[in-house]
Order: C-alpha cells, then sequence, then structure tokens
C-alpha cells in the first residue's frame, strides 16, 4: 500500500500517521522526492482503512500495490535512484560503461586493458576473478589471487571494480569490491542475495537465462529488503529456441522494467549474443532502448583469451564503438537544437512588445525545455562527462541568435546552476564556479549586455576547463 502526502504535510502529522502503521506490525518505507512525498507499507495491509486513512487533510492519495515486490517498486519510488560506484554514476540521466575481460588473466593483461578502456571513456573496470563455468573442466578464475590483480588495476588507473561472486564464503574477499556482480547462475541464490543485502556495497545483478521480470525484480528485492539499496539490474540475455547466438537480448526488458522500478538498468551485449562483432549494434539498441549502461567484455588478445573469446573485441574496436557513440550523441545534440530554436520561436514573446511580461515567458520556456528533454531521452546521453555543459551551449546559441531577449539568458544560468548543484566527484573546475554564480546573477539583472558577455566568456571558459580536466584524469 501507498500512501501519497499534500505539499504542505505537517511532518508531525505524517509521523504519528506513521507510528501508528508501525504499531499494526508494518513497515514504513519513506521516499521524498522534489515534489512528492510518499510511505509505502510493507506487510499485512488487509487490516488497513482505506477511507479512513485519505481521511486526512494532509493526505492526497492512498492506493494497493498488487506487485510482490516493494522496496522496488517505482509506485513507492517514483524518482529514478542514482547510484555511485567509486565515483562514476548510474541511472537519473547518468550512463556508465563497465569494460574489461571476461577473466583475469595476469597483472600486465588486466592493467593494460583496464588503462585502454578509460582511456576509450570507460568508467568501470570489469574482470572476473571467481568464474561459473558449465564444464568442470573449463578455467574457472584466479579466485583471491585474481581480486589482487583487479585492486592493482584499480591502483593504476583509478577506475572502479565489479567483479562477480560466488556464494557467500567469498563475501569478506570483497570487502573493498567497489561493486560486486551477481551472476545470471545465482540470481536465485537468495542466501547469498540475502548476505548482500547485509552489505552497502553496489550490487550489478543480472537477470537469469530463463527468468521473468517479476522474478528478477524479486530477486533484487531481497537485496533492499536486507537494507542494501544500491542495485543495479543487467539484462544479459535470455535462452530461446534460437541457435545461430549464444542469448537473445530482451531489448524490451529495459522500457518494461523503467516502467516498474527506479533501479538503474544496464545491459551487457557481449554476453547476449556471445559474437564479437555483435556487441556494437547491441550496444546501440540498448542506448536508444533508454538503457542507463552498458557492461563489455574487452581483451587485448581475444583469440587466445582463457574465457568467452568470442565474444571480446579488442581495446581498438571497444575504442571505435565509444566514438561512434559520441557521434550518435552528437546528432542528438544538433538535432535538439533545432528543435529547441523552433520553439523558442513559435512560443517565445518579446517583451518590448508588451504581449506577455517576462515572468510568464521564464517559466513556459522552462516547461518546453524540460518537456522536450523528457521527449527524446536524453539521459543515456550523459556517458560523456562533459555533456552538462552542451545544455549551455544550446543555450548560448539561443542568445547569440537572438539577444534581445533575457529569456535564454536566464534559463541558462539556472539550468547551469541545477546541474552543478550535484559536482562530479574530484572535479575542481566545476566546484569553483559556483563561488561566481551570484556575480553573474546581479550583473544579468542589472545589465543585460554586460550579463550575456559575462555569460558567455563563462561558458567557454568552463568548457576549456572541462575539457582539460578530462584530458588530465584521461
Amino acid at each position: 500500500m501507498i500512501v501519497i502526502f499534500k505539499n504542505n504535510a505537517n511532518p508531525e502529522q505524517v509521523k504519528q500517521l506513521c507510528a501508528g502503521f508501525e504499531a499494526q506490525g508494518l513497515k514504513i518505507h519513506n521516499s521524498e522526492g522534489e515534489h512528492t512525498h510518499l510511505i509505502g507499507l510493507i506487510g499485512d495491509t488487509s487490516s488497513v482503512d482505506i477511507d479512513l486513512v485519505r481521511a486526512n487533510d494532509f493526505v492526497e492519495d492512498v492506493k494497493r500495490v498488487s506487485e510482490p515486490y516493494k522496496k522496488a517498486n517505482r509506485k513507492f519510488h517514483p524518482e529514478d535512484t542514482v547510484i555511485e560506484v567509486g565515483g562514476a554514476r548510474i541511472g537519473g540521466g547518468h550512463f556508465s560503461v563497465m569494460a574489461g575481460p571476461c577473466s583475469v588473466e595476469s597483472e600486465s593483461q588486466i592493467v593494460e586493458v583496464a588503462r585502454d578502456v578509460q582511456r576509450s571513456g570507460a568508467g568501470i573496470l570489469r574482470g572476473g576473478a571467481f568464474k561459473p563455468r558449465t564444464s568442470p573442466y573449463a578455467f574457472q578464475g584466479m579466485r583471491a589471487e585474481g581480486l589482487e590483480l583487479l585492486r592493482e588495476a584499480r591502483a593504476a588507473t583509478g577506475l572502479p571494480i565489479v567483479t562477480e561472486i560466488m556464494n557467500t564464503e567469498h563475501v569478506p574477499l570483497f570487502a573493498d569490491v567497489d561493486m560486486i556482480q551477481v551472476g545470471a547462475r545465482n540470481m536465485q541464490n537468495f542466501e547469498l542475495l540475502k548476505e548482500l543485502g547485509k552489505l552497502q556495497t553496489p550490487v550489478l545483478l543480472k537477470r537469469g537465462l530463463a527468468n521473468t521480470i517479476e522474478e528478477f525484480l524479486m530477486s533484487a528485492e531481497y537485496i533492499m529488503a536486507g537494507g542494501n539499496e544500491n542495485v543495479v539490474l543487467c539484462e544479459r540475455g535470455i535462452r530461446t529456441f534460437e541457435t545461430s547466438m549464444r542469448n537473445t537480448l530482451d531489448i524490451s526488458a529495459v522500457p518494461m522494467l523503467k516502467s516498474k522500478t527506479h533501479l538503474p538498468v544496464v545491459i551487457g551485449p557481449s554476453h547476449a549474443a556471445g559474437i564479437a562483432w555483435m556487441v556494437e549494434p547491441l550496444a546501440m539498441a540498448a542506448i536508444a532502448a533508454g538503457a542507463d549502461g552498458l557492461m563489455i567484455e574487452v581483451h587485448n588478445d581475444p583469440e587466445n583469451a582463457w574465457c568467452d573469446g568470442a565474444e571480446s573485441i579488442t581495446p581498438e574496436t571497444f575504442d571505435h564503438m565509444m566514438k561512434k557513440l559520441r557521434e550518435k550523441h552528437k546528432d542528438d545534440k544538433e538535432a535538439l537544437n533545432k528543435e529547441m530554436m523552433q520553439l523558442y520561436k513559435t512560443y517565445k514573446v518579446n517583451p518590448a512588445g508588451g504581449c506577455l511580461p517576462i515572468v510568464v515567458q521564464i517559466p513556459v520556456f522552462i516547461g518546453l525545455y524540460q518537456a522536450l528533454l523528457n521527449s527524446i531521452e536524453l539521459r543515456h546521453a550523459s556517458f560523456i562527462e562533459y555533456l552538462p555543459f552542451t545544455h549551455i551551449t544550446w543555450l548560448a546559441d539561443l542568445s547569440a541568435a537572438d539577444p534581445f531577449y533575457i529569456t535564454p539568458l536566464l534559463m541558462g544560468a539556472s539550468m547551469f546552476l541545477q546541474q552543478r548543484l550535484t559536482p562530479a566527484a574530484g572535479d575542481p573546475t566545476q566546484q569553483k564556479v559556483m563561488m561566481f554564480m551570484p556575480v553573474i546573477f546581479t550583473v544579468m539583472f542589472i545589465n543585460f549586455p554586460a550579463g550575456l558577455v559575462i555569460y558567455w566568456l563563462c561558458n567557454n571558459i568552463l568548457s576549456i576547463g572541462q575539457q582539460w580536466w578530462m584530458l588530465r584524469k584521461a
């Protein structure tokens, strides 16, 4: 059951209501967003009188939830969850690429691949130390030694690491791993899921080979019910009657999961088909479907790989793919810019004409801008770390095209503040710029031409600073 509160709900009244629910033996899942505050009731709610709860003047609505998963349910948590993995972010508009070999084979191999994928734009290093294999005679991974080599690769590159755990006995070995992966074969290893629920380490949960969406989400619920809500879902292909490829990528799972859960959803195109040349087109399809990330197998010598060489791509192929993805998003930016220009020309009003006051124009333009961003699903594009700066570039283009209107300038400044309120970890350019915003706003309102000049200079200086920072990180 979900209880949705009004925006002006008294915190004390909410607290008293929650205490009443707890007295009935129910657990409370509290969710406070920017515009929504609700609680989810977990337990037997058959005795709860919906009409009585709805009668409270601070309650907006009460709904029963039929799905068995609660904490993973979007109804309980309307806003997208953002998971942080050693500085990298997944979900809620943040896209992250995890790349590396299927299996760790040696120090030189893992460090070399880590540097290659980092140079190409990957934000997280993947690598298997424990390997579940169909055959008992196949390579089973370097185990604890492999974990140590992953740590050395992390020290050499700064990339956070994600690697697979096999059973509960191995949990202590993963104490300093940035993200723990639960493989497809262990998706319903409930004892393991319970143990991971006791941690706060992010968990990458892969969908089983023949599991439904609901079963997938129920496995995530096991982890979250234990107290660990840092879960990322990974669609890696399901088993069908098709024999021309290893698995069939269920691309429809992305929008379906997005509609049912607030958790980030990533795609593993390598395991999906098991064929190296199919990785790129499947990755493109994943992004088009709205995935929050990719998990790609990259090996510096696939032909001699100890594990899954047929589905691994080379660092050169990975670099080409990442460049192609960037070009795709460059096209998205240009298309968006044209649409924004047309929208602005259609709906804006000249303040000098006196048709509408500026205070009316601003919220109208903000609404159009946000609607446009949502309509073309730009969330996936943020894997380019400097993407937030393109918001300002688009609006600067508008200002340059029609400098007599202050609306795009104000809109640009507001979007700039919105993006900078959550600066990326360790990025001094983003942190320092906040000090200059009060000055820019003051000058902007007092003298429009001066504000436009300062805004233009600030935008260009920041873009250069961001590029310098990216090069330094690489």
